[in-house]
């Protein structure tokens, strides 16, 4: 939807900006992401990464199908078909996911070979079927509050690039051209890296390749900055590129990692408390950078952000699973 949005940006101004910061900030996502993603997960136990980063980059990257009939239609006058057309059509595909989405059967997972398991490679331990936390339990691991604040700090740096990365470019004289180029390439990259490293966080240890991700997320900002106020043009696009494609992993590693810690039984309503971090990502990336660019300027404000994403990466170094079941798993 964001990316077919981009039609609706180039001539309906600024109330544009309102939709795409609702469907960001206000948790909107919650319902679409915890139980679509985290139904998925409970079919391919042994590969979460790929099954949440195949989902979320639909998510993601998908809505380029919707970009040519919105740039056909972007006036004042054919909004309002617009929206109820789309409207009309992601409801009705709301509605066929509903009626075919199953959770699979009690034996499903018997007999599944966890060789690639990233989690299970490098900690040895055991199956995540085996510890079925409810979310009273979960959020009484201190492992739950560390993802939590892993979360809002991550979402806050990429909400940021992607809600500010236009008026930042115009702020550094980059023109129209490399502003429009950013913003369109931001849900490609976004998609792309969900899968990428997705799929690789089933291959590795899934905590190490949520740090690495952050990490470089964290320097492809700064890069950002040092190439806008070079004037490098496509430098500036390629960091921009470079900051997305490694934040928005985040949604595909944070679901697969709650499978791995807390079990599959529960694991929407588990990811749904742990998303719910979006939130305050969004008044970060939004409200808090909006106010800071007033105050200290576009160049502080954004390292600010990258810092964000390093500290959120720091902290996927000092995960690992809770040491045993809660006393309510045991004795199941």
């Amino acid at each position: 939807m964001k990316l077919a949005m981009i039609g609706f940006g180039q001539a309906g101004g600024k109330i544009v900006d309102k939709f795409l910061e609702y469907d960001e900030r206000t948790g909107s996502g919650i319902v679409r992401s915890a139980v679509a993603v985290n139904t998925a997960i409970k079919w391919f136990p042994d590969r979460r990464g790929l099954t949440t980063g195949a989902g979320t980059m639909a998510f993601a990257a998908g809505s380029a199908l919707f970009v040519p009939y919105v740039r056909a239609n972007a006036t004042a006058a054919g909004y309002p078909d617009v929206l109820r057309n789309m409207g009309l059509l992601i409801g009705a595909g709301i509605v066929v996911g509903a009626l075919v989405l199953r959770d699979p059967p009690a034996d499903w997972t018997e007999g599944v070979d966890r060789e690639h398991s990233g989690r299970e490679t490098v900690t040895g331990a055991g199956p995540a079927e085996e510890r079925q936390y409810t979310w009273r339990e979960t959020v009484r691991t201190w492992q739950f509050w560390l993802m939590y604040a892993m979360f809002v700090a991550g979402s806050g740096a990429g909400l940021m690039l992607t809600a500010r990365i236009v008026s930042f470019a115009d702020n550094h004289g980059l023109g129209p051209t490399i502003a429009t180029a950013s913003a369109t390439l931001l849900p490609l990259a976004s998609g792309v890296g969900r899968l990428v490293v997705g799929e690789l966080s089933d291959r590795v240890a899934r905590e190490r390749a949520m740090a690495v991700s952050l990490f470089v997320s964290g320097i492809g900002v700064a890069a950002v900055i040092w190439f806008a106020r070079a004037g490098n043009r496509l430098a500036f696009v390629g960091a921009v590129v470079v900051a997305v494609f490694f934040w928005s992993p985040q949604y595909a590693l944070f679901p697969s990692l709650v499978g791995d810690y807390y079990g599959s039984r529960h694991s929407s309503t588990n990811y749904a408390l742990l998303y719910s971090g979006k939130m305050w990502g969004g008044v970060f990336g939004g409200v808090a950078v909006g106010w800071l660019v007033t105050v200290v300027g576009w160049d502080l404000a954004f390292a600010l952000g990258g810092v964000s994403a390093l500290l959120a990466g720091g902290g996927a170094l000092f995960l690992s699973p809770p040491a045993s079941p809660p006393p309510e798993v045991q004795k199941r």
